[in-house]
């Protein structure tokens, strides 16, 4: 059996990888509550990976992606991400949500969402138009 911390790595390996797959520029940290930052088009993006294996609950398959934050697992807010990458370990695809769409400490999706093979670009897309409507987003000026 995979501990947890292995499972979370590989979330973040298959998020990475989503992301690059969709013209982003990755960089993993070890900071609290980010996971990625994803450069594109001359945004950056805090991105948080949370992965989940299969459970089975009252006769159907779902993952289950516990979102809370700190010792008292308070809701995220603006300050802590942009995005959030819910990972299907089994399915090995990402669900993308920006914070703004996160009011709950938990969520859970069925394996069915995670089988749509056009998650990832659709579930991106909302995300991103949702991220560049806020109002105080700012482009990056680069320097090289």
């Amino acid at each position: 059996m995979i501990s947890n911390t292995k499972n979370g790595r590989i979330a973040e390996y298959i998020a990475g990888a989503s992301l690059e797959e969709q013209g982003f520029s990755t960089a993993f940290c070890q900071q609290d509550g980010i996971d990625i930052f994803a450069f594109k088009d001359d945004h950056f993006y805090r991105v948080q990976v949370k992965g989940s294996l299969l459970r089975k609950t009252k006769g159907y398959l779902h993952h289950q992606f516990q979102l809370g934050i700190g010792g008292t697992k308070r809701k995220p807010d603006i300050n802590d991400y942009d995005l959030c990458a819910l990972v299907s370990l089994y399915e090995r695809r990402c669900f993308y949500l920006p914070i703004e769409k996160l009011n709950t400490q938990t969520i859970r999706k069925t394996l069915k969402v995670f089988e749509n093979k056009n998650i990832e670009e659709e579930t991106l897309k909302e995300t991103l138009e949702i991220i560049h409507n806020r109002k105080y987003r700012k482009k990056l000026k680069w320097k090289v």
